[in-house]
């Protein structure tokens, strides 16, 4: 059953990927956003039902497709990180 619908910017390419943390947590990649890519993290509102903005991350040093990949680390602390794939860096070297 859907209950709401996440719509990014004018990009073709918005949920490349996709990770949900805990049923609470979107994160949403867009690899072609403003030409260099961006993740978007939205948190459910369980009031309103809705997925709501809550951060986009960016990196000057990823000249393209910040975001090509994410995905949700767990180390034995217990201490979740987010891995984001790059494909270009500004020396062109991902």
């Amino acid at each position: 059953m859907q209950e709401s619908k996440v719509k990014g910017a004018n990009s073709v390419e918005f949920g490349t990927d996709v990770v949900i943390k805990d049923e609470s947590t979107l994160i949403v990649s867009d690899k072609w956003a403003n030409n260099t890519g961006m993740i978007l993290i939205y948190h459910f509102n369980s009031t309103s039902s809705q997925w709501e903005h809550a951060q986009t991350l960016t990196e000057d040093s990823c000249a393209d497709r910040f975001g090509y990949s994410i995905a949700l680390t767990n180390d034995q602390w217990g201490t979740l990180g987010l891995v984001v794939g790059c494909v270009f860096t500004q020396n062109d070297t991902g």
